[in-house]
């Protein structure tokens, strides 16, 4: 079978950013460079066939009215010069993975972990994901062909270990989202519950709608602190996260778009030679 890795391009500039402190003829090059340093790294650890580069260009419009402040404020603060450098990195970084034959994924109005999810679901080969964003764990399933690799925890997580990494099953950790929330997104779960709690409660029912229905019939197997949360937990906002965290609705255009990107991709060059030449670019 063929060997597929997805990158999270977004999430991996944002870690070279701070992870290093770099110049090149007076331009800052740190995520140049670490951006670079990394592909390289895991190309030479995953030895992959292809290569997938995926990028958010925007919010899908249906998460903020869902949820206005989804990620709101996010780069308040930022100084607005060291931004712009910032993004003028990224802007280079996407022709240089066009020059050295890997594929970029970009579509207006999507976030990466949109088209990641869908990219790994759409193609047939074995699928290494390569993010330190939780979001993209509810790809894993049970076709077992999708996995998830984390490069700062060293550690790969499949539909096997998924349990003993995560502390719930695959198939129920978009209700495990739902629970907990995202502080990064600027997400508030249900209020009162947090990873253990949501744990204990997925560990004693199949999903979160099996644990409202006993939690209210005196059949109730967590703790008390777990059913005062569920009891006032509001229906109609449990609802909207599942929408909010929820990778599987896309919309038609989307995949369309995905499939005539895909269509123009052109085939994946690994020579080392192209790395080395672009490695030098940077430092």
């Amino acid at each position: 079978m063929n060997r597929t890795i997805v990158i999270d391009a977004d999430n991996l500039c944002y870690r070279c950013r701070h992870a290093y402190s770099l110049s090149n003829k007076n331009e800052d090059t740190s995520v140049l460079y670490g951006f670079v340093a990394s592909i390289i790294a895991e190309i030479k650890k995953h030895k992959p066939t292809s290569v997938v580069v995926c990028w958010d260009k925007g919010i899908p419009s249906y998460r903020k009215e869902l949820f206005p402040e989804y990620k709101a404020g996010r780069h308040q603060g930022e100084d607005k010069d060291l931004w712009e450098d910032f993004k003028r990195q990224m802007r280079e970084l996407k022709d240089f993975v066009s020059s050295l034959g890997m594929s970029n994924l970009v579509i207006d109005g999507f976030e990466a972990d949109d088209l990641m999810y869908w990219i790994s679901k759409l193609i047939l080969d074995e699928v290494i994901i390569i993010s330190t964003d939780n979001d993209i764990l509810q790809t894993i399933d049970v076709s077992k062909r999708i996995k998830v690799w984390n490069p700062i925890k060293k550690h790969m997580i499949t539909f096997d270990n998924f349990y003993e990494i995560v502390g719930v099953k695959a198939n129920q950790y978009i209700d495990y989202k739902i629970m907990t929330g995202d502080g990064s997104d600027n997400i508030e779960g249900i209020r009162g519950i947090g990873e253990k709690t949501a744990s204990e409660i997925l560990s004693s029912y199949m999903s979160l709608w099996d644990a409202f229905q006993h939690v209210t019939n005196g059949d109730w197997k967590c703790s008390k602190r777990a059913k005062t949360c569920l009891m006032k937990a509001d229906t109609n906002r449990v609802n909207h996260l599942r929408e909010l965290f929820d990778l599987s609705k896309p919309g038609d255009d989307m995949i369309c778009e995905m499939f005539d990107q895909v269509d123009n991709w052109k085939p994946y060059d690994n020579s080392e030679a192209q790395f080395r030449q672009l490695y030098g670019r940077t430092t």
